[in-house]
């Protein structure tokens, strides 16, 4: 990490700052609808849903959950 410096704090600190209101607002669609974030997505698009539950497993098998 440390032979990455500024162009690694360049990186984590906006995807960081993005994270937060991203849950926020998951968080307020769960709590008004009573729906999971899934149930949202699914609106979207079917194939949508099954690509972020393949990336949510994917995430969780890689780093061990």
């Amino acid at each position: 990490m440390a032979s990455f410096g500024p162009a690694l704090i360049g990186l984590l600190l906006p995807a960081c700052a993005l994270q937060y209101p991203v849950t926020i607002e998951i968080a307020r669609y769960t709590a008004t609808t009573g729906e999971t974030m899934f149930s949202g997505f699914r609106r979207v698009g079917r194939f949508y849903s099954i690509f972020l539950w393949i990336m949510l497993v994917t995430v969780y098998l890689w780093f061990g959950g």
